[in-house]
């Protein structure tokens, strides 16, 4: 049966064996290590595929609920973040624990990172990009 046949479960099952038979493998199987490892990458390719068709196939209402979901976490993240300016001085006037910015940008990234709103941020921009194929707008929800 061809990838294309296959359902996404079937895929993932194949996609576990591989990984199990490379765990398996003896380090001097190289040939073999690079067979089973080429198969892996077709399988993640079209286990990939599935997820990117996924959406094309959800309604526009779907999307859109989810759209916004993503857009208040993002929110609720930003308003974690550390306004730099007003952590410059401390209430006597001198310089506080990260006057000199540098640290509260650091701080502010680790949360971002820690929160993954860069993923965050990818999902709506795909959602966003099937909407405006669909010619649906947006913007004003």
């Amino acid at each position: 049966m061809a990838d294309t046949d296959k359902s996404l479960d079937d895929l993932l099952e194949e996609l576990a064996e591989v990984q199990g038979r490379l765990l398996e493998l003896p380090s001097d199987a190289f040939a073999e290590r690079f067979g089973l490892q080429k198969r892996q990458d077709a399988l993640r390719e079209q286990t990939a595929r599935f997820a990117r068709d996924w959406d094309l196939d959800r309604s526009s209402e779907d999307l859109l609920a989810e759209l916004v979901s993503l857009q208040a976490r993002v929110k609720s993240i930003d308003s974690l973040r550390i306004n730099t300016a007003a952590q410059q001085f401390s209430s006597d006037g001198s310089i506080g624990p990260i006057g000199d910015g540098g640290g509260a940008i650091r701080l502010n990234q680790g949360i971002a990172d820690a929160q993954g709103v860069g993923e965050l941020q990818a999902r709506i921009g795909r959602i966003k990009a099937i909407l405006t194929d669909r010619g649906v707008d947006f913007d004003t929800r």
